[in-house]
């Protein structure tokens, strides 16, 4: 069999195409890491509130229409196998507060939270990448019912792409609306 040099070409393109194919995804499937290692942890209450207050947790629910999906970053799908429970790790970061104290299931007096994760995605540009979270989180229990949405952002450079910058982005993003849902619980439970 003969292969002429633009049969090669062809075939070398060919080649070419198949190892371009779709990038391959970046994975978030780790917990959820506090921003610095002081993060809530120095909280002082604004009026002496007593005793910690008990939390408890109920459902995390990941509303979305593919809850596997958080967007791309540098033409690469982001995926996340378990995005409640990489919420629920976040949220569990409140018991670093010394005016919270992460209470059992069985806490009858406990502030009750149940989060729904309305939006979770990243948008980035070949220089820049924006992580945009949105939750709805449903109180009851100590404070009476209601429901608030909370709203995080985290806008910086995108550096390489990786998925170590991914994860922190999200993780940053995360931590504001910890911080927003700290604030109202210690607001609840000193009222």
């Amino acid at each position: 069999m003969h292969c002429s040099p633009s049969g090669g070409v062809a075939l070398a393109a060919l080649l070419a195409l198949g190892a371009c194919g779709t990038p391959a995804p970046v994975d978030m499937g780790a917990p959820f890491t506090p921003p610095r290692s002081t993060w809530l942890t120095g909280a002082k209450p604004t009026k002496p509130m007593g005793a910690a207050c008990p939390v408890r947790f109920g459902a995390f629910i990941d509303t979305r229409s593919d809850p596997h999906e958080m967007g791309e970053i540098g033409l690469r799908p982001i995926h996340a196998a378990d995005p409640s429970a990489w919420a629920r790790s976040g949220f569990e970061a409140l018991g670093r507060d010394p005016r919270i104290v992460v209470a059992d299931p069985s806490a009858s007096d406990a502030v009750v939270l149940e989060v729904e994760i309305l939006k979770a995605y990243m948008l980035a540009l070949p220089t820049t990448k924006s992580v945009n979270l949105v939750f709805r989180v449903h109180y009851s229990g100590r404070g009476g019912d209601t429901a608030r949405v909370y709203r995080g952002v985290d806008t910086d450079m995108n550096w390489n792409s990786g998925s170590d910058e991914t994860q922190s982005s999200f993780n940053r993003a995360l931590a504001q609306v910890v911080e927003a849902v700290d604030t109202d619980i210690v607001a609840r439970c000193g009222s």
